[in-house]
């Protein structure tokens, strides 16, 4: 999974410049793929995972016989023609709130409730790229995924759009698709409460 807009959150009992703090955090993190775009001082009762209101996912499919260059690694590559109008069909079943048991990895089932709200959940097409886009306040250990690898079964037409209701309905993992690659996966906005 890639992070467009991550956030975190630690208390310091030293005054250090934001500046100067930013410029020494990117220093030892240069090379692992992490870079601090921004600092700033919060209050103490800030938390970055318990305060969130919402957070925005998207998954990219490149949906071409060409496999990506650029995008290695950062788009899941389908080479068959996909049916994304069944797809979009799909994708609206989800919106709502719902027991997604169905798309959540078993053992993840046992600490976690499974009935959560998709506040939204819509696919985009530009040109060869399929945009998934889902926002809710939580999700289940890789619910983006089995959803994703789910609709992906209905646009080859292994399943029909409607089949997506008694996959919910089941509440079994079994029932839904294969877990689509991280590969994807980005986190694209988190919003906080008190924004």
């Amino acid at each position: 999974m890639h992070a467009l807009h991550q956030v975190a959150h630690f208390d310091l009992d030293i005054k250090w410049s934001l500046y100067k703090l930013q410029y020494a955090l990117n220093h030892f993190l240069n090379g692992i793929g992490i870079s601090i775009l921004n600092i700033e001082e919060v209050d103490r009762s800030f938390h970055s995972r318990l305060k969130v209101k919402s957070k925005k996912y998207i998954y990219k499919i490149l949906n071409r016989n060409s496999p990506p260059a650029i995008e290695k690694n950062k788009i899941w590559h389908i080479g068959h023609k996909l049916n994304v109008q069944n797809m979009q069909r799909a994708i609206e079943f989800l919106n709502g709130k719902h027991d997604f048991s169905s798309f959540c990895k078993k053992k993840s089932l046992l600490e976690q409730n499974p009935i959560k709200t998709l506040d939204e959940a819509y696919i985009a097409q530009f040109n060869d790229q399929i945009i998934f886009t889902f926002v809710a306040k939580s999700f289940l250990h890789n619910q983006i995924r089995i959803m994703v690898g789910t609709i992906a079964e209905i646009g080859k037409n292994t399943l029909h759009y409607k089949d997506i209701i008694n996959i919910i309905n089941a509440k079994d993992r079994a029932k839904a698709g294969p877990t689509a690659p991280p590969c994807g996966l980005y986190l694209a906005h988190i919003e906080y409460l008190d924004e």
